[in-house]
């Protein structure tokens, strides 16, 4: 696995920790004054912590001594022991999963991925779903496509994939987050 793994896993880890979705720079600053405070006189730069999560464009990599910070913020006794850590190919998943079983027809499922994309997908029934919005994305509002499952953190796997600009085309296969995953997951009831 290459690096951006274990810094995408670093982001993740960071905003559960810390319990914020690092938005604003506040978050950022916020976070800055933790890890000193957790870490007694370590300190790290709420601007590096931008950089680490995209929030400002850098086209370098972050230092090792910044990782390694971070990794001891996580517990672990440096960025080595962070990325030994996940050297299992296996485990559970214990993220939030909808099951498309588990909806009704009209239920709704958002889902977002990075950078920025974001869809809705309206539930038609065994397996199948049609775009509603569709935000930054190859997905188009009016496709329709199948997935069994949505798992937060995780690529979500769409097949039989129909969109409304190709008719006529056979459907396609499409992975939406397939390095970080999905980072928002949330089902909507269908009105009554």
């Amino acid at each position: 696995m290459g690096n951006e793994f274990y810094i995408e896993k670093l982001r993740q880890m960071l905003k559960t920790q810390f319990g914020r979705d690092m938005e604003t720079p506040a978050d950022f600053s916020d976070l800055s004054d933790d890890i000193r405070d957790k870490l007694k006189c370590s300190t790290m730069s709420a601007t590096t912590l931008k950089r680490l999560f995209g929030y400002i464009k850098y086209d370098k990599d972050i230092s090792l001594s910044s990782l390694s910070l971070l990794a001891r913020y996580l517990g672990y006794s440096g960025w080595n022991a962070f990325c030994m850590n996940d050297k299992s190919e296996s485990g559970f998943i214990s993220e939030e999963i909808i099951y498309s079983k588990s909806l009704i027809k009209g239920d709704s499922v958002l889902f977002e991925w990075n950078p920025n994309r974001s869809c809705v997908a309206e539930f038609l029934g065994n397996d199948r779903f049609l775009v509603k919005d569709a935000q930054y994305c190859k997905l188009e509002i009016g496709d329709t496509f199948t997935t069994t499952q949505f798992i937060l953190n995780n690529p979500l796997i769409i097949t039989d994939l129909i969109q409304v600009r190709m008719p006529g085309e056979p459907p396609k296969k499409y992975v939406a987050g397939n390095k970080s995953g999905l980072t928002k997951l949330r089902k909507a009831k269908k009105n009554k």
